[in-house]
């Protein structure tokens, strides 16, 4: 799936990765995880939200994607821009395995 995210975030608009980026921040920071610490540990060229590229925030949306599915979900609902990314059939598809997968534990 890191892929298709990667190419939906590369093709939003630097303004809206901003928006996307600052969200996965804000409520991975309500979880206790710092934007330093993320920064550190994911490899990102800053922690600051505004000052990421579509590969950092790549990074961390794939990072809340296996980490925290509840977050990644809230945030991507709550982006206009990567809701196209949701409605290719294959995405679909993955993210309905996953569903399933967490929900049976």
């Amino acid at each position: 799936m890191e892929p298709e995210l990667q190419k939906a975030i590369a093709q939003i608009k630097p303004n809206e990765r901003d928006d996307v980026a600052r969200e996965f921040l804000k409520r991975l920071d309500q979880r206790g995880l710092k934007e330093r610490d993320l920064a550190s540990q994911l490899g990102l060229s800053t922690h600051h939200a505004s000052r990421m590229n579509a590969d950092d925030v790549s990074k961390l949306a794939s990072f809340t994607y296996h980490s925290h599915p509840d977050i990644f979900q809230d945030v991507m609902a709550d982006q206009p821009a990567l809701l196209k990314f949701f409605s290719n059939p294959m995405v679909g598809a993955a993210l309905g395995a996953v569903a399933a997968k967490w929900l049976r534990r």
